[in-house]
């Protein structure tokens, strides 16, 4: 027995069949858009073949199934050579595969890609092209098509790379380089510094940049504020500076000068602008400074071993001179004492013919001996600072005196520099020094006080020692020519105080032993400043 047939209902199946047909006859989304701004539908066309970027679509598996000019123009290949091949003819291996990973894991989620490739050529070159993938979805949002956009961006990853080398090697030469260098920013901060200079900061008690900034364009924010906005020149300095981390005191030439950079921004496109940096460039000058300094103190020490030698050449022949004087004055008193009661015996005669040989050739030996007299070369007279003479001195002195175990207490006031001879000033005051150390006994308090200020006109100027003193008696006596209270050349005071007599008389002052000091020794010297000091 046969099946009975179904039971239709035709007027419901006529109605779904005219549904299908509206909704296979209704306009997409983008034929509505083109209708609603009146644009043709090749314009789709147009505008993807002219396009000056390189555009391919492809298949669900990018196997290519168009393909505009510039893609042409970019890999070489037309689209007769490449069309229904998949977009790998363009790959090569220098691309890693993760990236290839990293694109179909987006594309398979429907999401674009962006990122950079390396692709061949037809003639077989590489170039590095920027391409964007984007899955094309039909109505039911299925991956029908893939779009792709790339260009060749090989110049600009070259100019980049440049670049990027470019300040690398700058970092590189600025962090190598034996200096501090910090740009300072309009508000005062580091906006950019080397590692030598990050290095100093670290171990600085303090914001080094700010430091260094207030060293060269003052302390006042609105005073480098003016200087930024007039890019005036700043004088160099030269900067003390304590570092901590045990590196100590150094001395640093500071450099500054100013900068502009480009804004880079989009707003800046069009109108100049952009920031002032303000750079500072650090030498340490430390060892040169050093180095200078002992040239000096060694020239000082030579001139001053000169002087001496010269001086107490000197001193040796007038004394000589003035304690031969003295017999052959007496010869003569008792040659003319002869002559006046007339002698008569031949021996008488002889002997008074002798004498008056020996008086004739001890003045011509002594008038020689006083042409022998070496002369000090004389120094012209210009502004001397008893400051930095005392400072020069100390100085030169420093090896005696740690070799002496000698403490030094130093109290230098503010005095005006005078006019004068700061050679024979300094000679002055190393001698006072000299004397000092040698005056010093075996005892436990070895110390010396070099003080100087301004007494009314006078610059006023003491060396005292812990040694035993001078018995008042001698106090004048100590400035008389050789005079020594034992053999040694150096005992206390004495030998080379007539030096200090004379250079203290040549400036007008008075150096005396200070009679009220019990301590030890206090040699006093006072020199008058000029008018209106």
């Amino acid at each position: 027995m046969s099946a009975p047939k179904p039971t239709t209902n035709q007027p419901a199946v006529d109605e779904a069949r005219s549904a299908v047909a509206q909704v296979r006859n209704r306009p997409t989304y983008e034929e509505r858009a083109l209708e609603r701004f009146g644009l043709p539908p090749e314009l789709y066309f147009k505008a993807v073949e002219q396009a000056p970027v390189a555009i391919s679509i492809t298949d669900p598996r990018a196997n290519i199934l168009y393909a505009n000019r510039a893609f042409s123009l970019v890999t070489g290949f037309s689209f007769e050579e490449v069309q229904h091949h998949n977009e790998s003819v363009l790959s090569d291996r220098r691309t890693p595969s993760i990236v290839y990973e990293s694109l179909w894991s987006s594309l398979l989620r429907q999401r674009p890609w962006t990122g950079r490739l390396v692709n061949r050529r037809r003639d077989g070159t590489r170039y590095l092209a920027e391409l964007t993938v984007a899955p094309v979805l039909d109505e039911s949002r299925t991956t029908i098509h893939y779009l792709g956009m790339h260009r060749d961006v090989t110049e600009e990853h070259m100019l980049e790379q440049a670049v990027q080398n470019q300040r690398a090697l700058i970092d590189s030469l600025l962090d190598c380089a034996p200096m501090w260098f910090a740009a300072i920013e309009g508000s005062g901060g580091v906006a950019l510094s080397n590692a030598p200079f990050r290095d100093a900061a670290s171990v600085f008690d303090g914001d080094l940049g700010r430091t260094l900034l207030i060293a060269l364009c003052g302390d006042a924010e609105e005073r480098f504020a003016d200087l930024r906005e007039a890019r005036a020149p700043v004088p160099d300095r030269e900067l003390e500076i304590e570092l901590g981390g045990g590196v100590g005191v150094r001395r640093v030439s500071l450099v500054g000068r100013w900068l502009d950079e480009n804004d880079s921004s989009a707003d800046a496109f069009f109108r100049s602008g952009g920031q002032r940096y303000f750079l500072i460039f650090g030498t340490d000058v430390t060892s040169l400074r050093e180095q200078e300094s002992q040239v000096r103190t060694n020239a000082m020490r030579a001139l001053i071993a000169e002087e001496e030698r010269v001086q107490e050449l000197q001193e040796i022949l007038n004394a000589a001179v003035f304690r031969f004087q003295l017999p052959i004055n007496l010869l003569s008193t008792a040659l003319r004492s002869a002559e006046r009661h007339g002698y008569e015996p031949l021996a008488h005669k002889t002997l008074v013919e002798a004498v008056r040989q020996a008086v004739r050739e001890g003045r011509e030996l002594l008038e020689r001996l006083g042409e022998s007299v070496p002369e000090v070369p004389d120094t012209p007279v210009e502004e001397a600072s008893i400051p930095q003479l005392l400072r020069e001195v100390l100085q030169l002195s420093t090896h005696r005196l740690m070799a002496e175990d000698i403490v030094v207490d130093v109290a230098i006031g503010d005095i005006p520099a005078l006019r004068g001879k700061p050679g024979r000033l300094r000679a002055l005051f190393k001698e006072l020094i000299d004397n000092a150390i040698d005056a010093m006994g075996s005892g436990t308090e070895r110390a010396i006080v070099v003080k100087a200020s301004v007494e009314g006109r006078t610059a006023v100027v003491s060396i005292a020692d812990t040694g035993p003193g001078i018995p008042e008696a001698l106090h004048y006596k100590v400035f008389e020519p050789l005079f020594s209270r034992s053999k040694n050349k150096r005992d206390g005071a004495g030998m080379g105080l007539t030096r200090v007599q004379n250079i203290v008389s040549e400036h007008s002052g008075t150096v005396y032993v200070d009679s009220n000091y019990r301590d030890g020794c206090r040699m006093v010297v006072e020199l008058p400043l000029q008018e209106g000091q």
